[in-house]
């Protein structure tokens, strides 16, 4: 984190912003629920020569949506589970 210009410094005034915790897990499931509406549950309308036509990107596409809902699970559940990690 040194190498990067990140020190504890820094890092401190981000505790400034734990009281809108709950409001940036709000928004990002909002977000998430939307990604997941638009590749899962919503029917592709696309022509044959457009991207989303192409079974590939369908895939890929699932598979960030997957990716990213995971990640974020994990830095939104890591906090709670913190204390009996450590």
């Amino acid at each position: 984190m040194i190498a990067l210009g990140i020190g504890g410094t820094w890092v401190s005034y981000l505790t400034a912003l734990e009281p809108y915790r709950p409001i940036f897990v709000g928004i990002t499931l909002v977000i998430l629920f939307m990604a997941f509406r638009k590749i899962y549950i919503l029917p592709r309308q696309c022509a044959q020569e457009d991207a989303c036509a192409i079974p590939n990107y369908i895939t890929k596409s699932k598979n960030y949506i997957l990716d990213s809902h995971c990640t974020a699970c994990c830095f939104t559940d890591f906090p709670l589970l913190r204390f009996s990690l450590f």
